[in-house]
């Protein structure tokens, strides 16, 4: 029997917490990642590095230093961050199209360090390596090479290699394990930036006159930062907590009428809310699975969040739906403080 010939391609590198931090093709000088939080800040291969300027989950720009020049180019991008046109110094602006599931035809030279979904495709076979590195997603195939580790049973659905359960237009997949609905990242982010609106005003009008002004200028960009860092930690743990069977994934009440019974629910069974109907609890609450493990349980936040967002919709548009969406964005904060503070300690 013939011995089998085998070439490597590329060899990968992680870190402690399972991150992809290089890869290095063979007589190639090794590309070594960074991240800020959970995205992708910089990349540096040899003298050449590469620079990711992000507000946000909006890509803006992606900057290059060669080491005697520098050059920046201007990012264009859809609601799912895939990057449609750049925009350098030298030229007009050049387009860039994909396929449903992010297949692009091989350029000439390398339009944007990040593509499809604003992910950066693996340069060695094209795929994206999902999750920092936790899964690599093939746009031929349309699907992963390997199976999700929540499938068939848990919050990866039934086909472990299928990728946003064969719908990527209206869902993303960012961490290889569950898709997110474009439109309720959207909502979501929309109810945040509400309340966080609200927590401004009421902060500076509690100011004496001469600190207003001053607080205008510098106290929102604090705040949404300070929201951002939670809602990354927030991501982080819950991913954790999701893979380890210790917290359940998020979910919407399909119909007012279930959200409303669950919402209700909630307090009957003593579940602690505060004046504003957003739960309160001071301790961690818990629940134990069929299997007999504990987990942190964040239902009574979900099914709050799932009313307010209901309560919004059904009377959009009035002043009592805009308080609603409020609070859904207050509930929503209220919940990611609740898994940092007490998820790490579920065991």
């Amino acid at each position: 029997m013939p011995a089998s010939r085998e070439t490597l391609l590329c060899s990968y590198y992680y870190d402690p917490l399972d991150r992809l931090i290089a890869n290095a093709p063979p007589n190639t000088p090794e590309h070594q990642r960074f991240y800020c939080k959970s995205r992708l800040a910089t990349e540096i291969q040899g003298a050449l590095r590469y620079s990711i300027i992000q507000h946000g989950d909006q890509l803006l720009a992606q900057k290059l230093d060669d080491g005697n020049a520098r050059d920046a180019t201007l990012l264009a991008t859809d609601q799912q961050r895939s990057v449609l046109q750049i925009h350098e110094s030298s030229d007009q602006g050049r387009s860039i199209a994909y396929s449903p599931y992010g297949h692009r035809p091989i350029e000439n030279g390398l339009l944007s360090l990040l593509g499809f979904n604003g992910e950066r495709p693996d340069p060695a076979t094209g795929h994206y390596l999902l999750g920092n590195g936790y899964r690599a997603f093939n746009p031929v195939l349309m699907r992963f090479n390997t199976p999700d580790s929540l499938s068939p049973f848990e919050k990866g659905g039934l086909n472990p290699y299928a990728y946003c359960l064969g719908d990527p237009v209206n869902q993303t997949d960012p961490n290889g394990h569950n898709p997110i609905a474009t439109a309720f990242k959207s909502m979501t982010e929309s109810y945040l930036r509400k309340a966080l609106t609200k927590q401004v005003q009421k902060t500076i009008k509690r100011l004496p006159p001469k600190a207003k002004y001053k607080a205008m200028n510098e106290l929102p960009a604090q705040i949404w930062a300070d929201t951002e860092t939670l809602m990354s930690e927030r991501d982080l743990l819950e991913r954790a907590g999701q893979l380890s069977g210790r917290i359940k994934k998020f979910g919407l009440s399909d119909t007012h009428a279930l959200a409303s019974k669950r919402y209700l629910h909630h307090e009957d069974a003593g579940i602690p809310f505060s004046h504003s109907g957003i739960p309160n609890p001071a301790k961690a609450i818990t629940g134990t699975d069929k299997a007999g493990q504990k987990f942190l349980r964040t239902d009574f936040y979900d099914d709050t969040i799932s009313f307010f967002h209901h309560e919004a919709n059904k009377y959009r548009p009035t002043p009592y739906a805009l308080d609603m969406e409020i609070l859904a964005g207050e509930a929503i904060i209220e919940r990611a403080k609740y898994i940092r503070k007490h998820a790490p300690r579920i065991t």
